[in-house]
């Protein structure tokens, strides 16, 4: 009798954990398979995120001349330009043909050279030397400039630390190998490991501690985008098939498109978030023909970074947009809800937010309740 009862208990306690991992697996698919969160999300208006650390402030994006690379001869505030970005340049010591990744700016000894970082961000300083080339040179990381490290070369000094704006973090100075004294100042994208022409906004900071006019991408946008947009490691396909990864992204800065496989680190994700939100922006800039406020500005980068830049080049929206009429353009803001012919919940939300977001004043006290909005269309 006693092994009745117990083989009976034991029965009822394999059905009990049976019918508890049934009731379990949507949940446990839910949070592991990338492809069923992403369909859980978009159909029902739904996101899941994770914390990464972000920056205060506002992202430095650099804007018309000043993102351009300084030229040979030209002043940086009270300094010349002696040897402008040049992949063929002839060494000025050795004679040979070698890439100059950097812009040099020909400062006495010991004129101040100080952190390009705006209010509220702070930027890290750490250094080093090379005794062959660089001499004394500091590698910066900025909160404001988050796609970037930024190099300063020959240094006759450099203090390592955390700065804020107006911070003066070394003196330059002739060490290493050059031509006289000078600062030569790099650019290289964090994302790509690669130097790109250094900008003429980044290196006039770091030379005369003016910060350059920039057309900046708010974090309150960032965060939105990261909360749409929802969060994989790992490559998934979007409603439609597309191979997509991190946050919302299709296609790597190099061109090539995510892939089925692909795996990424939260860092990585961030900076492929930051590069594409700067694609968008500057998609905005250079399409729009007339002027923008704030909000209008900031909806038009959000709805571009979803659809892409061509998309925008080509819709209604930017035609009507273009010619004045920015009510009709708020409008085509509902057509863009479809995805591969389906109409998806989570797109009509947030085209509701670009919007509302768009005919809302920048001075308006009660600005856009985008979580009233999600549970608007939750609630349908």
């Amino acid at each position: 009798m006693q092994w009745r009862v117990w083989s009976s208990q034991r029965r009822m306690k394999v059905l009990r954990e049976f019918a508890w991992g049934l009731l379990s697996l949507p949940a446990i698919a839910y949070l592991t398979i990338p492809v069923v969160h992403n369909w859980v999300d978009v159909r029902f208006g739904a996101t899941r995120t994770v914390e990464v650390a972000t920056q205060s402030g506002t992202v430095a994006e650099l804007d018309g001349p000043e993102a351009e690379t300084p030229v040979d001869k030209e002043t940086i505030g009270e300094f010349g330009v002696t040897s402008p970005y040049d992949l063929e340049r002839t060494h000025p010591v050795y004679g040979e043909v070698q890439p100059h990744y950097g812009v040099d700016v020909g400062t006495p000894i010991g004129t101040p050279v100080y952190v390009p970082v705006i209010a509220d961000d702070t930027a890290e300083v750490t250094c080093d030397y090379q005794a062959g080339g660089a001499g004394n040179f500091a590698r910066i990381k900025s909160q404001s400039i988050p796609d970037y490290e930024l190099q300063v070369l020959h240094l006759d000094s450099c203090t390592p630390g955390i700065y804020s704006p107006g911070d003066i973090f070394g003196k330059t100075g002739q060490t290493g190998i050059g031509n006289g004294p000078h600062v030569d100042i790099r650019q290289k994208d964090i994302l790509t490991g690669n130097y790109i022409p250094p900008q003429r906004g980044y290196v006039s900071w770091i030379v005369t501690s003016k910060p350059p006019a920039t057309k900046a991408v708010p974090k309150d946008l960032k965060t939105r985008v990261m909360e749409s947009e929802g969060f994989s490691l790992a490559a998934y396909l979007d409603p439609v098939g597309v191979p997509t990864i991190g946050y919302g992204a299709t296609s790597y800065p190099n061109g090539k498109a995510v892939q089925m496989g692909d795996v990424i680190t939260e860092k990585e994700a961030e900076e492929l978030l930051n590069w594409h939100i700067g694609q968008a922006s500057g998609a905005v800039d250079e399409f729009v023909q007339v002027p923008l406020n704030e909000n209008e500005r900031e909806a038009l980068i959000d709805f571009t970074y979803n659809v892409g830049r061509e998309q925008l080049r080509h819709s209604d929206l930017l035609d009507k947009l273009n010619d004045g009429d920015k009510q009709g353009a708020a409008a085509q803001f509902d057509r863009w809800v479809h995805a591969d012919g389906v109409k998806l919940p989570g797109l009509v939300t947030r085209r509701a937010e670009n919007k509302q977001q768009f005919l809302t004043p920048p001075d308006s006290k009660s600005g856009t309740d985008f979580d009233q909005l999600r549970r608007q269309n939750l609630d349908k």
